[in-house]
């Protein structure tokens, strides 16, 4: 998002975007098998089948909400750079909106850490 925002206010060559896009995509890529990995760390093993499909399912239906709701700004504002700008700032708030659980979490369980009545070993078993 930030290298299509800066080719749109600088001017500068449009291929940036698609580099930018897919620095974005590469660090996508890399973050959804840590969050399964620290959802799984969290969750007792007789919730993880719940709380994997609660991830997928958020994931989904997050990602469907916030496109709809990005395309609602857009489309509310009166020209296109206002709704370029609009979005953005969409954008940003939905960033600022993510730190609050973010900056609340912990380390996920190590291994060794008590989960209820066992211990996690590191290959998933207790």
């Amino acid at each position: 998002m930030l290298g299509v925002l800066a080719v749109s206010v600088t001017g500068a060559l449009p291929w940036l975007v698609v580099g930018a896009w897919g620095l974005a995509g590469a660090g996508m890529g890399l973050i959804y098998p840590r969050l399964t990995v620290l959802t799984l760390a969290y969750s007792t093993p007789a919730n993880e089948g719940f709380h994997s499909s609660a991830l997928s399912i958020s994931d989904a239906s997050g990602s469907s909400v916030a496109i709809a709701l990005g395309g609602l700004v857009f489309l509310a504002l009166p020209s296109a750079a206002a709704g370029f700008a609009g979005v953005y700032l969409f954008t940003a708030a939905l960033l600022l909106l993510s730190l609050v659980p973010g900056l609340r979490m912990r380390d996920g369980l190590r291994v060794g850490t008590r989960v209820e009545d066992g211990i996690r070993t590191g290959d998933g078993r207790r």
